[in-house]
């Protein structure tokens, strides 16, 4: 833990932009995506949130850093 918190509304939106073109492009749900990309993925729902998560708080953490370093 970083100590920076990502809310669920915010991991939501970040999965479902992108899985929309996705589905879009594959002519089906976005549930159907998702529950393809776990099976891909081997994870359970649960742990792709969690990867989701813990890849927005790093990504915040390294933007802070790069602009604090400017």
């Amino acid at each position: 833990d970083m100590g920076i918190l990502v809310d669920d509304a915010t991991v939501a939106t970040s999965i479902r932009e992108q899985i929309a073109p996705m589905a879009q492009e594959a002519k089906t749900t976005e549930a159907d995506i998702l529950q393809r990309i776990l099976r891909n993925m081997g994870l359970s729902e649960a742990a792709f949130v969690a990867s989701v998560k813990s890849q927005i708080a790093t990504d915040t953490l390294l933007k802070a850093i790069t602009v604090g370093v400017r």
